[in-house]
């Protein structure tokens, strides 16, 4: 686990998981994996559609964000 905690006092924030390396070795083969195979690439106009949607989110979330800033 990795504590976060806030700049100023060292409060805590949260906890947040970590993975050993073998996680993070299979994590890393499956990206490397998905980046060679161009096939499985979304089109632009794919990746466009699910920025947009993300943007979307971030916006309906954007105080949430603002307080996690913050913190």
């Amino acid at each position: 686990m990795i504590e976060v905690v806030q700049a100023f006092d060292r409060a805590h924030i949260a906890e947040l998981p970590t993975d050993d390396a073998a996680a993070l070795e299979r994590k890393l083969a499956a990206a490397q994996a998905r980046f060679r195979d161009r096939a499985g690439w979304l089109q632009p106009h794919q990746r466009i559609a699910v920025l947009r949607k993300l943007a979307g989110l971030v916006e309906k979330s954007r105080e949430a964000f603002a307080m996690l800033i913050a913190r």
